[in-house]
């Protein structure tokens, strides 16, 4: 009896256990296809989790806390002089962000 209650409550914990998520990418303006430095890029919901592209246009963004799938994140990039833009990227993928103004 005890056995099928310890199982019972570990599937609970790990039913509710959340993953880490990680992203990285570029951000380049769509005409000219330059990158495009100081960009914030957050998730959606939480500007706490962000970073700020680098003179390269890179952003990285490790140990986003995901849900219980962890198939995509919701981002948002901002940058002044350009319109913001939202997108859904799957996990773990390198992507390429074309910001338009």
């Amino acid at each position: 009896m005890n056995r099928l209650v310890l199982v019972v409550v570990a599937c609970f914990v790990l039913a509710g256990c959340d993953c880490l998520q990680n992203l990285k990418g570029t951000i380049v303006d769509t005409t000219s296809g330059n990158p495009i430095p100081n960009a914030i890029v957050y998730k959606e919901l939480d500007v706490l989790i962000r970073d700020t592209s680098d003179t390269e246009g890179h952003f990285e963004i490790s140990d986003i806390t995901g849900s219980k799938d962890c198939v995509n994140i919701k981002l948002i990039v901002q940058r002044s002089g350009y319109n913001d833009y939202a997108l859904t990227v799957p996990n773990g993928e390198d992507i390429i962000i074309r910001l338009s103004n």
